[in-house]
């Protein structure tokens, strides 16, 4: 499962070339990349080990050969957009280390601020409101 779960790495790439769309055409974009990527891992472990390890098919009427719930759209929906949410916080972040004393003892402190300089327990608290 890690593996296919991996493959968010390349949702990335996916993001800065639908960044300026409107939010409806992206949240429909995110909602069918992953069932794409549901449906073909699904399918390719079904060909390959002879199951499939989510079968939906016991669990409701609105599946597609069981391996993707077409009732789940308005949650991929929302975790696409989400998404965006995580990785435009993360695209900021800059970490810095202070080392104090001697090269042999124990790190002082760390200093986490955005790029930007804003500094982060303030905008995590910004995101953390954006998300309510």
């Amino acid at each position: 499962m890690f593996p296919i779960y991996g493959l968010a790495v390349f949702l990335e790439l996916v993001y800065k070339r639908i960044r300026c769309s409107p939010l409806i055409i992206r949240g429909i974009i995110w909602a069918g990349i992953i069932f794409f990527i549901e449906y073909l891992s699904g399918w390719i472990l079904k060909i390959t080990i002879g199951i499939c390890p989510w079968d939906y098919s016991l669990y409701s009427r609105y599946t597609l050969d069981g391996f993707i719930r077409l009732d789940y759209f308005p949650i991929w929906f929302a975790t696409g957009l989400l998404f965006e949410k995580v990785s435009d916080f993360l695209n900021r972040l800059q970490v810095s280390y202070s080392l104090a004393g001697k090269p042999n003892e124990e790190q002082n402190g760390r200093i986490i601020l955005f790029k930007d300089g804003e500094d982060f327990l303030a905008s995590f608290l910004k995101f953390h409101k954006s998300l309510s």
